[in-house]
């Protein structure tokens, strides 16, 4: 009912609104109901009316990514009215990648995340490719996940270090990698990727790697 009436209502309503729920903002988008409330107002609210509301999401803003509902308002953050200076400190968190709930936080960034944003994510992920392909982590497929989108929003830079990475594994490591629905997506994205690139070596290294794991 509340989104409903957020959807009709006039500037000046969501300005009462923001006034009314100013101090609870947080509470109410870590709330299994209150969190749709609180993206629709996101989605639907002038810059001017969100100014209150998003001051006290940026101030609880790890938690929140982190978070089972929070997460997702976090991600129409990202969507309606994020600063730069939020998405870059978001991108340059390590833990988010791995992170049940934060990884969708990344994945939305690597989507329509700024420039800068998404360069911070690709300098944070270079170090991690190995790990988050060979890793016995249990969040290796959320990881698994950021690495894709990013590559799926346009990265040679990052496809030709990753496919280094996937050169350098075991086969039998890689075939353990790649045969999950996480890892064979990111397997096929990172070799057209490569390709489009031009890394003609590094194509031909990913041509022979799934020969190998056809004959495994």
């Amino acid at each position: 009912v509340i989104q409903q009436a957020l959807e009709v209502s006039t500037h000046e309503w969501h300005l009462q609104f923001a006034r009314e729920i100013t101090g609870s903002v947080s509470r109410m988008s870590s709330n299994l109901h209150g969190n749709h409330v609180i993206q629709k107002f996101l989605e639907v609210s002038s810059a001017v009316a969100r100014v209150a509301v998003v001051s006290e999401l940026e101030g609880n803003l790890m938690w929140l990514a982190k978070h089972e509902f929070g997460c997702r308002v976090i991600q129409r953050l990202i969507e309606h009215d994020s600063s730069e200076r939020m998405q870059v400190s978001l991108a340059m968190s390590s833990e988010l990648v791995w992170d049940r709930y934060g990884h969708h936080v990344l994945e939305a960034l690597a989507e329509g995340g700024s420039q800068a944003a998404r360069g911070h994510m690709e300098y944070l992920i270079l170090p991690q490719v190995y790990s988050i392909l060979a890793a016995h982590h249990p969040g290796r497929a959320f990881a698994m996940r950021v690495l894709e989108r990013l590559l799926r929003a346009g990265s040679p830079t990052l496809a030709i270090a990753a496919l280094g990475a996937v050169g350098g594994m075991d086969p039998r490591e890689l075939y353990t990698s790649t045969t999950t629905d996480h890892g064979s997506a990111l397997l096929r994205v990172l070799l057209d990727q490569a390709k489009d690139a031009g890394a003609g070596a590094l194509w031909e290294a990913g041509v022979g790697l799934l020969g190998v794991l056809r004959a495994l």
